[in-house]
């Protein structure tokens, strides 16, 4: 039947060199939904020749970053010596681990020629006897994302299980996560774990969740009831596209402090040490 927790609505906030996002959580309503502990969504905005940004150089540990690019082109520069372009479609993904630093930033042609920005950023917890694990990225091309077609629906598998097909983002986290895109007037139905927490986020549209079709639009995030096994709806006024995302609580203790997450505020202090003693690296070539 797909019933709903709750419904939440992002608020705007500013990130990196100044562009706005709207976050659904972590808020006092929500702090975290099953591994996932921030989402951010960027746009979509239409940008003029030179008013791109990105995040300058940052720091980050005891976490995952997951980059979903919908529209637009990225630069990604980090400590490790990694650098890459992502494309509409791609996923960057990095494990922060015991502490790495990046550079994020547009594309050349972005920054020259200006163009439509859109994309999600998703930090997951890491559990506590991997945060220290050494840090790692990977660049997942569109074409390695499993596609799967229905009746006016197209479902990309980025992490996780569904239809006999395996998402080829793969973490100690075991998130969830799907892309769809669902055409006016047509439903999609997603069978989900019940023993995850799961929630359904829109990016563009409207649509109406089970049979009472409760109506959510875009920037709005659905927490479902706790074991829900299947995630039905429906697109309304237009075509919609969302993520639905979740997978297993991470129960071990959790301690912010900026772009930082430890296990206890002992941990933390180490971190902390650790990135201003420069432990974390240097990104080069910027």
């Amino acid at each position: 039947m797909t019933e709903i927790a709750d419904i939440i609505t992002a608020v705007r906030t500013l990130e990196g060199a100044g562009f706005e996002v709207r976050r659904p959580f972590p808020s006092r309503a929500l702090p975290t939904l099953g591994p996932f502990i921030l989402f951010d969504h960027m746009g979509p905005t239409l940008l003029a020749p030179g008013q791109a940004l990105g995040a300058p150089i940052h720091p980050h540990a005891g976490l995952e970053t997951l980059t979903l690019l919908l529209e637009g082109g990225g630069r990604h520069m980090d400590s490790l010596g990694n650098v890459s372009i992502t494309g509409p479609g791609d996923i960057q993904w990095m494990r922060a681990g015991r502490g790495i630093v990046h550079d994020e930033g547009p594309t050349q042609d972005m920054l020259r020629n200006g163009g439509r920005m859109h994309g999600v950023q998703l930090w997951l917890n890491m559990p506590g006897a991997h945060k220290s694990d050494p840090p790692d990225y990977r660049h997942i091309r569109a074409e390695d994302i499993p596609q799967m077609a229905e009746a006016g629906a197209t479902l990309r598998l980025i992490a996780g299980t569904l239809g006999g097909h395996t998402g080829p983002l793969v973490t100690h986290s075991a998130p969830f996560l799907v892309h769809v895109q669902l055409k006016a007037g047509r439903s999609v139905s997603i069978l989900l774990d019940p023993l995850h927490a799961t929630g359904a986020y829109v990016l563009s549209g409207q649509f109406g969740i089970g049979s009472s079709k409760t109506s959510l639009r875009d920037g709005e995030l659905a927490c479902l009831k706790d074991g829900e096994s299947e995630f039905v709806c429906e697109a309304l006024d237009g075509d919609a596209e969302f993520l639905v995302l979740g997978g297993p609580v991470i129960d071990d203790s959790l301690v912010r402090y900026g772009p930082f997450v430890a296990n206890s505020e002992a941990h933390m202090a180490e971190t902390v040490q650790a990135y201003q003693s420069g432990r974390f690296g240097e990104v080069s070539g910027t």
